[in-house]
């Protein structure tokens, strides 16, 4: 009887030894999760604040509307346009959407940000004041790529004579004034 008692208060019995993994490991998790997080978070801030290329004259004509295509991602960013040329109206709009098919583009406030993606890539987000929210990835042969509602939109772009970027869908036209 001596015997049985001195073996069963030394050291953790394999339920509490499981009880405590069960406890301790998920909180180390959260904790690894949390730091990773916190790594890529700063790690995205720090390149989405880098410099922006010099400007280039914006593409001369709209092209058409291509049939869906995956670009090959780049690691150079086109340049949009001299932050100091963005459209500045007196009525503060930033984005313009074609309401109807062949008609002339209505002007709203959006919020338009940019940041970078996983893949490196520049992506613009346009929300408009409902909450609406597109993310614009504009890739360096002119071709765009559009996310809106779960849906892949393509087509082309190029930087009007204001300084706005021009977004061609087979859906219709829209514009954003890019952050500067």
């Amino acid at each position: 009887m001596l015997l049985s008692r001195k073996s069963s208060s030394a050291g953790f019995s394999n339920q509490q030894a499981l009880l405590a993994l069960l406890i301790v490991f998920p909180i180390g998790m959260i904790g690894i999760g949390v730091v990773v997080t916190l790594a890529m978070r700063s790690n995205s801030v720090s390149t989405a604040q880098a410099p922006a290329p010099a400007p280039q004259p914006p593409s001369p004509a709209t092209p058409e509307p291509a049939e869906i295509i995956t670009p090959a991602p780049s690691t150079a960013t086109k340049p949009l346009a001299n932050p100091g040329s963005a459209n500045t109206t007196s009525s503060g709009d930033t984005c313009w959407f074609q309401m109807q098919r062949g008609g002339s583009l209505v002007g709203d406030r959006c919020s338009v940000t940019q940041r970078v993606n996983v893949n490196g890539d520049r992506v613009f987000d346009v929300i408009e004041p409902s909450g609406l929210k597109r993310a614009v990835v504009l890739w360096e042969n002119d071709e765009v790529e559009v996310f809106l509602e779960g849906k892949r939109y393509t087509g082309s772009w190029l930087v009007d004579d204001d300084g706005d970027v021009r977004i061609s869908l087979p859906g219709g036209t829209f514009a954003f004034t890019p952050p500067g």
